[in-house]
């Protein structure tokens, strides 16, 4: 290993390895017959025979246990076939100890037995106590243990491997099974058999090769499928393919092949590279792809990376204002004010967008996006949208993804998917044939590479190149082929040497990184690091970066694994430390664009301290660019590591943590979400516990929300009071604890003190004051969205209009999704109790789009008021009505399913209607059975009268007498008429209307309905209240 500076080299590292353990039989039995002098002699001749057949096999004896040998394979070198030297060392070590005739004075000769048990798999080796300097090479780990067990189960003179051990040697070594057995300490049972004989196996001979890169095999339909799109897209029709497949089946290889191949082609290539450690950074991909193509990967001051990125843009015809939000991307100071975050991610999508654009403008256009699985969510999103907007002429977009993951966008015409499946044994021995490069090797070993790896390219070439990576030929003839990646890797990686040690500290940065990374580090200061990866590269560990100059990245993820998992988890930590504090002191651009990494850094270095702060500056730098998903990942993260602080400084930590998610959760998870209560009432708790804080009105808001959603209207106002009371001179606090008291009223069937607080709520307002509430929406949009409602309850229709357009003008202009998808369902919301059926289903398709794209709160809600379009439009339809039925309960389902239970009232009123109408009289009873049920739990009283009446229209529907529905009716009425709600009192009154009309009581249709018209504010009459006018006209006729 190389040195580290400022810290000591790794004392122990995790090794795949097969271990022995060794027991000489009737050892005791002995003890008692031979004087210690003899005994010891006797152990001498034993253990020298053991020792002998170990090191002629390449073991080395890693304890002497009295008369038992712990007998390592796999270190300190690796080899490929460990299990098969094991065995074959213990079947000469039986050999030998048999003959081993030892000729005691006064005992004569004493034969010796011995019982062997043997197993493989990963240890950790070394140092156990530094401090007590013992035990140097310590075999750690499950694997002696079971070694140990299996001996103490052979026969004298015999060997018992386990299951592990058993498919290494089956193909070399005579063996039976012994069954399944129970071993103390081990919790499963595990197969056991029994070694009878070696075999006749001959071993091969390859002299030494240059590693060759892997051709392309049995891959001539895809490429022509690949192909087919390419020449369709040059003729302007777009398209989508997607190359699906497990790891190392060859994803890249074929899109690398594919791109070779047009070379000689006038186009433009756009390639984006997802990765596992960049999942959590919002656009990286586009960000790489941006500083490659435009040059600003190369080290130079910031006007000249900026001229670059402007002289990029300009020659792809993009705008000047394209400038500001790609610098930001890239991370060049373009010299421009702070945009806010909305308009800033809004700009920074539709730029990349506009620049795809752009490169197929100017030639057919290939853009690949590879390991698809692993990509962060912001970018995601971004292709959704450039996938199902409308893909620009020119441009094929290729994906490469592992079978598991589903791309977000659907089917449709020009999107495809290839699976590419693993190479059949003809291509897989075409494809080591190729590799070997012409060397002659026996028919067999070719076969056993092909049954090993099972069609997997990478692992054909890695076992492959384990022959072709024999240092002599002796060493070539003693390989045999592994059935484990695992031990092939660890053999590849010690025999880079020295160079070992940079793959792994690489390792911890992830599947790429950078040479200025890694030259930083104190562990490699006056080492030619550059050198050391360009001969790594070399033997095909690395490849040269898709990224910035300079970047390496290993040439497969098993590969990165490998050499990082051999690390020891102290010396893990001590790498991941090293590199954070490196990023401190040398990159600050990574300290300010990418905290993420430096705290990710810092947790796997269990420095959580000081990661504490990076994951919250990440979880606000995420929330910031409305990247909500992020925002939750890096705060919950920091959120674990806060029980390493100090037990002062725990609460307020916690508590900032918990009030920073929430926004984020909201958004997410619904106000109702059980995550959501739960994050709330621990902040709550830890208020409680530190005692007055600034945050307390974020947290009181936070839990008066999710109650009010889940409709307890009584803790709600608890909440709501306790909001005014500590809002003090804060007007954001002030506004929000008038909501609180406003939407809490209103459910109560309080309109005019709702009203009151939500008319305080404008006057509060100030252009240069708070904009949004804690939750995220809008200020105005949302506050004028609530009073629409209450307008036209209290019958000021045309005033809930115009308040209803102001708030959705409002929204339109801030931009901002949670904004608009609030307003556009109000705006719904309203046109269903105006009977709009035009505005229901304009603006419900509109925000059920938004919420499906943006995964927000009000979709399903959009699905139950499209449903109850569907039935409003059905006419006599019996089939229509009953799909509108179906689609308003799946709405109500979803809006339950987030945890939801405020306006379900209401809304099963509207299902029972809509039942009602349909003639599904016993539904139609179900549905008021538990809309008045849910009423009586919550105490939400407004929509109480919508039930009652309803309840009156089956009575009459059901054939009651007179009085019964009269009573119904009069029971609507008067709760409406106590509420103020004098929209929903017409409607009640409007069904009696139609009674008395039928029943030819004329007379008295103008008390019952004149006053109330007289009442309600409407210019543009409503179809109810149409109905009521022509009513009172015939009459008067």
């Amino acid at each position: 290993m190389l040195p580290a500076a400022g810290a000591a080299p790794a004392e122990a590292e995790r090794r795949w390895v097969t271990v022995m353990f060794c027991d000489l039989v009737g050892s005791v039995a002995l003890s008692e017959r031979l004087e210690p002098e003899d005994l010891r002699a006797l152990l001498g001749h034993y253990q020298r025979a053991c020792k002998a057949a170990v090191e002629l096999h390449g073991g080395s004896i890693a304890r002497y246990v009295g008369d038992g040998l712990l007998i390592c394979f796999g270190h300190p070198r690796a080899h490929e076939d460990a299990p098969l030297r094991a065995v074959r060392a213990a079947l000469d070590i039986v050999a030998a100890v048999r003959k081993l005739k030892v000729p005691l004075a006064g005992h004569g000769e004493i034969d010796l037995q011995v019982r062997v048990g043997i197993e493989t798999g990963s240890v950790l080796i070394g140092h156990i106590d530094r401090a007590a300097a013992v035990e140097r090479d310590a075999v750690v780990g499950t694997v002696p243990n079971m070694a140990a067990r299996l001996q103490s189960l052979a026969a004298p003179n015999r060997i018992v491997v386990g299951e592990a051990t058993y498919h290494r040697i089956r193909d070399s070594v005579q063996c039976r099974s012994a069954g399944q057995v129970t071993l103390k300490g081990i919790a499963r049972p595990v197969a056991v058999y029994t070694v009878d004989a070696d075999g006749a196996e001959g071993d091969p001979f390859l002299r030494r090769a240059e590693r060759l890169f892997s051709p392309l095999v049995e891959r001539d339909a895809q490429r022509e499928t690949l192909r087919s799109a390419w020449q369709r897209a040059k003729g302007s029709v777009p398209g989508v393919l997607a190359i699906a497949g497990e790891a190392g089946v060859g994803k890249s290889r074929l899109v690398r092949a594919f791109v070779d191949e047009l070379q000689g082609d006038n186009f433009n290539h756009v390639a984006y590279r997802c990765a596992a450690q960049h999942q959590g950074s919002p656009l990286h991909p586009a960000a790489a792809q941006l500083q490659a193509a435009f040059g600003l990967d190369a080290p130079a001051e910031n006007a000249q990376r900026l001229a670059r990125l402007k002289d990029g843009v300009a020659r792809l015809g993009l705008p000047a204002h394209a400038v500001a939000p790609l610098a930001m991307l890239a991370g060049v100071d373009a010299g421009t004010g702070p945009t806010a975050p909305t308009e800033l991610r809004r700009e920074t999508l539709e730029t990349l967008a506009a620049l795809v654009a752009a490169h197929a403008r100017l030639a057919p256009t290939l853009m690949v996006v590879e390991d698809l699985h692993w990509c962060d969510p912001s970018t995601l999103e971004f292709l959704q949208s450039l996938v199902e907007r409308a893909l620009p002429p020119r441009l094929l977009l290729v994906v490469t993804h592992r079978p598991d993951f589903v791309p977000p966008w659907g089917e449709a015409e020009g999107r495809a998917t290839l699976s590419l499946q693993r190479l059949s044994a003809a291509a897989s021995r075409n494809l080591v044939r190729s590799l070997l490069a012409g060397r002659e090797v026996p028919a067999a070993l070719v076969e056993k590479i092909v049954e090993r790896a099972e069609g997997n390219p990478l692992f054909l070439e890695e076992f492959t190149s384990l022959l072709a990576d024999a240092g002599n030929e002796q060493e070539a003839a003693a390989v045999t082929i592994p059935d484990s990646l695992q031990e092939s890797l660890a053999t590849r990686l010690d025999r880079i040497g020295a160079a070992k040690r940079i793959a792994q500290v690489a390792a911890a940065y992830g599947r790429a990184f950078s040479l200025a990374h890694l030259a930083a580090l104190p562990d490699f200061r006056g080492l030619d690091i550059a050198g050391e990866l360009d001969e790594l590269a070399r033997k095909g560990l690395l490849a040269p970066g898709a990224g910035l100059q300079d970047e390496y990245e290993f040439s497969h993820a098993l590969i990165r694994d490998a050499a990082y998992q051999s690390m020891v988890r102290e010396d893990r930590k001590a790498v991941h430390l090293r590199i954070a504090e490196s990023f401190e002191a040398h990159f600050p651009e990574i300290v300010a664009s990418r905290p993420e990494l430096v705290a990710q850094h810092f947790s796997e270095g269990e420095r959580r301290e000081r990661a504490i702060g990076y994951w919250y500056r990440a979880g606000a730098r995420a929330m910031e660019r409305l990247a909500n998903v992020e925002s939750i990942e890096h705060l919950r993260r920091g959120l674990a590591q806060v029980d390493a602080l100090d037990p002062a400084l725990r609460p307020m930590q916690e508590l900032g943590f918990l009030t920073a998610l929430m926004p984020a959760l909201c958004a997410t998870r619904g106000y109702a979400n059980a995550e959501v209560q739960q994050t709330f009432s621990r902040a709550f708790d830890l208020c409680t516990h530190i005692g007055p804080t600034a945050e307390l009105a974020t947290v009181l808001y936070g839990l008066w929300s999710y109650y009010l959603v889940r409709a307890d209207l009584a803790r709600s106002r608890q909440l709501a009071t306790e909001m005014q009371r500590i809002a003090g001179a804060d007007v954001l606090r002030q506004m929000e604890g008038e909501l609180a008291a406003g939407l809490t009223s209103f459910y109560e069937g309080r309109l005019q003190e709702a009203a009151g607080n939500f008319e305080a709520i404008l006057a509060l307002w100030r252009p240069d004051g708070p904009q949004f509430f804690t939750a995220g929406e809008d200020v105005r949009a949302s506050t004028k969205s609530w009073l629409a409602i209450v307008y036209w309850h209290q019958g000021e229709v045309d005033r809930a209009r115009d308040v209803a357009q102001e708030s959705l003008y409002r929204a339109r202009q801030v931009g901002q999704p949670i904004s608009l998808a609030f307003a556009l369902y109000f705006n719904v919301f309203l046109a269903h109790f105006c009977r709009d059926l035009r505005t229901v289903k304009t603006l419900g398709r509109e925000c059920l789009a938004l919420c499906t794209e943006k995964h927000l709160f009000w979709g399903a809600l959009c699905v139950l008021q499209l449903g109850w379009g569907e039935v409003a439009a059905a006419g006599a339809d019996r089939e229509g009505m009953a799909a509108g039925i179906r689609h308003m309960h799946e709405g109500l389902g979803g809006y339950r399913g987030a945890g939801a239970r405020l306006t379900q009232t209401y809304y099963l009123a509207t299902i029972a209607e809509a039942q009602l109408k349909a003639g599904a009289l016993e539904d139609c009873e179900r549905s008021l059975g538990e809309g008045f049920a849910a009423a009586e739990e919550s105490g939400e009283q407004l929509s109480r009268s919508e039930l009652l009446r309803l309840r009156a229209d089956l009575a009459l529907a059901l054939g009651a007498d007179a009085d019964a529905v009269a009573t119904l009716y009069a029971s609507a009425l008067g709760h409406a008429r106590s509420t103020g709600a004098r929209s929903l009192e017409l409607r009640a009154a409007l069904g009696w209307a139609r009674v008395l009309k039928a029943r030819e009581r004329d007379d008295e249709l103008p008390p019952l309905l004149e006053p109330l018209l007289a009442s309600i504010k409407c210019m543009a009459p409503t179809a109810e209240i149409a109905e009521a006018r022509g009513l009172l006209q015939a009459v008067s006729a």
